[in-house]
């Protein structure tokens, strides 16, 4: 009896750590997600006054850029590397014989593109800090393999093209299926 009591007793210890472990990790997402955003965003307010840097010092990639949506009052930060471990923390930006092309979360960062509509005004800020205005165009659903954009005549400014994950509100997560939103140049 004796025995059992002192097993039992060291089980509760090993179950109390391992919750603790994992609270701990859960607790570091929970801090990271948090502070992401605020870092990027000193990053980016930094880069006014010389080269943008990193948003902490292991970050794959920098800030590069602005996505507004005025009408629905959203703000992103644009990444510039584009791997998961980044697209985690914000939108990410791709250069392509298209043109520039982002993509975001659809739970997070690119929730709102399910609001946008045709003519809606997106204002994109690249890395030379100008605002372009660009006018929503096209809507599509398309299979990932099957993305296609045209390239752009032109200084490359023509066209963005944002893609996010499709359904939104999916209760998987590897769907195949992608949310394509082309925005055109509007006259400055």
């Amino acid at each position: 009896m004796r025995k059992v009591k002192h097993v039992l007793r060291w089980a509760l210890v090993g179950l109390t750590l391992s919750g603790l472990w994992q609270g701990s990790i859960a607790a570091l997402a929970a801090g990271k997600a948090w502070l992401a955003p605020i870092l990027v965003e000193r990053a980016w307010a930094a880069g006014v006054e010389g080269p943008v840097h990193p948003p902490w010092p292991w970050a794959d990639g920098r800030p590069a850029g602005l996505i507004e949506a005025p009408r629905q009052n959203v703000v992103r930060h644009v990444l510039s590397d584009a791997s998961m471990r980044m697209l985690a923390f914000g939108p990410v930006a791709v250069n392509t014989q298209a043109g520039q092309v982002y993509f975001g979360h659809n739970d997070t960062h690119f929730a709102f593109l399910r609001h946008l509509r045709k003519n809606d005004t997106l204002f994109i800020t690249r890395e030379d800090r100008i605002k372009r205005p660009y006018r929503i165009a096209d809507f599509q659903v398309m299979e990932e393999d099957a993305i296609r954009v045209p390239l752009q005549e032109g200084n490359g400014n023509d066209r963005v093209v944002l893609v996010t994950c499709y359904p939104f509100d999916a209760l998987i997560t590897n769907s195949s299926q992608r949310y394509v939103v082309t925005a055109l140049a509007m006259p400055e």
